[in-house]
């Protein structure tokens, strides 16, 4: 449990902060040209693609020397969105024992391919390897996670974060959660483990005080975060959402949480090589200037932990390594 809080306190004591990465967002689209495969079949989609697996070890170790915190590639990697993806896939009604085996699949190749790129690639500093948690339905239907029933979000995420512990996550990443119920059902749920716990919220479009679904308050699921008490996030923030807003949701998050709460953000790029692209909203993701004056911005709205979102490449990881080292310095 300490490898998390104890490379955090290291960052907070030089005020600067970690870098997380090494996980997939855009880097499929940018890189490997997976971007529709990816869009068909939802992200966990990369696994019922052949070179799935080997295609993500090379992600892992193109940022791995880059950064502080890996993220393993187990987004929406739970049983909901695993059947739908099955589905889509030609494999109809597959039953739970067949859901529960791909879940496990998964998840264990989604630890192997990061496991061999950190023995490969030997990274100088340490990594704290992160769990990533997705929500339960698609982000353009965060309303199904609003009405469904609390007790079947509940357990099909302790189930989720249970298997990402087994495999040896050192946190869980609770990310791009559009609904505030679902947000605070799975912070709960991840607390059971006993690991740290850290939550990125996905706010509106248009709003970065608002989450992805357009009513509920991003302040209000701080209190309510908060209000979790000893099973409290470590870490709270926002990802997957344009630079300013981002700034926007840790402007609100400022007014709800305690200093000793660090926050996290990791927004979206726009790298060249996207240019033209279709079947991505490159257009709200940032360049790399501009995502490294957000960067200081959300350093000074309390962000620990800086990484990169989808449209984000190696080389946005590379700035943000370069940043961190010229605040060192003073600049």
């Amino acid at each position: 449990m300490t490898e998390l809080l104890e490379t955090l306190e290291r960052f907070r004591e030089e005020d600067t902060f970690a870098i997380a990465g090494a996980g997939m967002g855009g880097l499929f689209a940018t890189e490997h040209g997976m971007s529709q495969v990816l869009l068909d079949l939802g992200w966990a989609g990369p696994y019922f693609v052949e070179e799935g697996p080997p295609a993500i070890q090379r992600v892992h170790q193109d940022l791995l020397p880059w950064v502080d915190l890996a993220t393993v590639n187990t987004y929406r990697a739970n049983e909901t969105p695993i059947r739908n993806s099955l589905e889509r896939v030609g494999r109809s009604d597959p039953s739970p024992a067949e859901v529960a085996e791909e879940a496990e699949r998964i998840t264990a190749e989604a630890f192997g391919a990061l496991n061999r790129a950190i023995y490969e690639t030997s990274p100088p500093q340490p990594i704290v390897v992160l769990g990533s948690m997705g929500t339960m339905f698609d982000t353009d239907e965060t309303e199904r996670a609003d009405v469904a029933p609390r007790d079947f979000l509940f357990e099909e995420h302790l189930h989720n974060a249970q298997r990402l512990v087994a495999h040896g996550a050192d946190a869980l990443l609770v990310e791009t959660v559009g609904s505030g119920k679902e947000a605070v059902v799975m912070a709960e749920a991840a607390a059971e483990t006993g690991q740290p716990v850290i939550v990125a919220l996905n706010p509106h479009p248009q709003d970065g005080s608002l989450m992805y679904n357009g009513k509920d308050p991003v302040a209000d699921v701080a209190q309510a975060l908060m209000d979790l008490k000893e099973k409290r996030p470590a870490v709270i923030g926002g990802n997957c959402a344009a630079v300013n807003r981002l700034t926007e949701t840790l402007e609100a998050l400022g007014g709800v949480l305690p200093d000793n709460i660090p926050r996290i953000a990791y927004g979206q790029g726009y790298p060249p090589e996207a240019h033209g692209r279709k079947n991505w909203k490159w257009e709200e993701g940032a360049d790399l200037p501009a995502y490294m004056k957000a960067a200081r911005t959300w350093h000074s709205l309390g962000a620990v932990i800086i990484g990169g979102c989808c449209g984000t490449t190696e080389a946005y990881i590379r700035g943000l390594v370069q940043l961190r080292d010229a605040m060192r310095w003073g600049h």
